[in-house]
């Protein structure tokens, strides 16, 4: 067996020991968060598809508008999904002690840094790709789009998730030896650096 079937294999009991030792007020509560998951998509969809009927009732600027509230939709899941990524990332690699355990074993550091990476990459995106696909289901919806391009949407979308999160991961590999030098005061000011550029961007 290879290191990277025995970490998923791992990963696979693991998760599959939590679903038989739920309890009954743990299976409530994970059905409420279901159920508010499935909420959340929903009024996503709603609150989206009036707003893009309302501003689709001005002829002459309501197409373009909600244009370009896609594409602002877009850029800011994508500075929040590489923010998120760079953060998960780090602690995950740099900070966790399952890491340490993980590069502990023979399993080569490669194998041990890609699958951190993808589970950070992962962690970082699956509400994103939640609260995203409604809304470009609502605009597919109010403009009366083919199926395909349901398919073709989530398909996009999910390229693009992987797009930020593989950046915020290379982001977080490459600023990890400066940050680990920094000290408190430092690492506040860099932050502060950040918000001023992404309020700038914004």
């Amino acid at each position: 067996m290879t290191p990277l079937r025995s970490i998923v294999r791992m990963r696979l009991a693991s998760l599959r020991n939590k679903a038989l030792n739920l309890k009954t007020d743990s299976l409530t509560k994970a059905l409420v968060v279901f159920f508010g998951l499935g909420n959340v998509i929903g009024l996503g969809f709603w609150v989206s598809y009036e707003a893009f009927r309302f501003v689709e009732q001005f002829p002459a600027f309501g197409a373009a508008l909600n244009a370009k509230m896609i594409s602002l939709l877009f850029f800011t899941l994508l500075l929040l999904v590489i923010l998120s990524t760079i953060i998960v990332a780090y602690t995950t690699i740099f900070l966790g002690r399952e890491t340490d355990f993980l590069f502990q074993n023979p399993a080569p550091p490669r194998t041990v840094l890609a699958v951190k990476l993808a589970e950070a990459i992962a962690f970082s995106s699956w509400a994103t790709l939640f609260l995203c696909f409604p809304v470009l289901v609502s605009f597919g919806w109010m403009r009366k789009a083919p199926a395909s391009y349901y398919f073709e949407a989530a398909g996009i979308l999910a390229l693009f998730l992987l797009f930020a999160g593989l950046t915020g991961a290379a982001l977080a590999m490459a600023i990890a030896p400066i940050v680990r030098r920094l000290s408190g005061r430092q690492l506040l000011c860099a932050g502060g650096a950040v918000l001023v550029l992404l309020g700038w961007a914004f």
